[in-house]
C-alpha cells in the first residue's frame, strides 16, 4: 500500500474497536484502494453504498465505517490521502 496510516487512524481504529477486525496493514490497503478507486473513477466512490467489492475479507459494515472516515478525511485535507494523487 501507499498510504501509511498517521495517528488519526491509529486513534479512530483503537476508539471505535475496529482494530479487532482490521489490521493496521488491512486498513493501509483499504484506504490505498479507496484511493486508487476515487483517482480512477470517482463516481463508484461517491458514497458508501457504491463500495466496490475490494478486500473481500473484510466485513461490509467494516468497510462502510471505513469508507467514511475515509470520505470525512479526504474532505478535511480536501486532497487525496495518497501523496501521488494529489495535484
Amino acid at each position: 500500500a501507499n498510504y501509511d496510516m498517521d495517528s488519526d487512524d491509529e486513534q479512530w481504529l483503537n476508539k471505535n474497536e475496529f482494530h479487532k477486525l482490521l489490521s493496521a496493514e488491512e486498513f493501509e490497503l483499504v484506504i490505498d484502494a479507496f484511493e486508487r478507486g476515487f483517482h480512477s473513477n470517482p463516481d463508484d466512490f461517491s458514497d458508501e453504498t457504491t463500495i466496490p467489492n475490494i478486500c473481500l475479507n473484510v466485513e461490509r459494515s467494516v468497510l462502510e465505517a471505513v469508507h467514511s472516515f475515509w470520505v470525512n478525511k479526504r474532505k478535511q485535507r480536501r486532497a487525496s490521502l495518497i501523496r501521488i494523487f494529489q495535484v
